[in-house]
């Protein structure tokens, strides 16, 4: 039987910002962290952009969602993190993604600064 978790220990968090500045290097490294990669695939893997035409592109095309839990403080939570595309052609997903989530890490380039797409969100 499915057990359904208590939504006190559940965080739907969502990655956004400009194309390119990091969104889905970080979500590989914050996926190995949380045990679901191995770390030396983190930056490498693309791990959510797994259709042929994500990756042939090097692009992030739809929202995708990886769950995992951690453990802080003494309690376990489970996470589900939706990397969602940089690129302003997919920008109606990135705000469908929003209404689900309950907070949301912007990804800002060091060099370039906050783009056209970060100030959009």
């Amino acid at each position: 039987m499915l057990k359904i978790p208590d939504i006190r220990y559940v965080r739907n968090v969502g990655i956004a910002g400009h194309i390119d500045h990091g969104k889905t290097t970080l979500t590989d490294h914050i996926l190995a962290e949380g045990g679901v990669i191995s770390k030396e695939l983190a930056g490498k893997a693309r791990y959510l952009d797994y259709w042929l035409e994500e990756q042939r592109r090097g692009i992030t095309m739809k929202t995708t969602v990886m769950s995992f839990q951690i453990s802080v403080g003494g309690s376990r939570y489970l996470i589900h993190l939706c990397d969602t595309p940089g690129h302003v052609d997919f920008s109606g997903k990135v705000s469908r993604a929003f209404r689900l989530v309950d907070s949301v890490l912007f990804v800002v380039d060091a060099v370039e600064g906050i783009m056209a797409q970060t100030e959009s969100y």
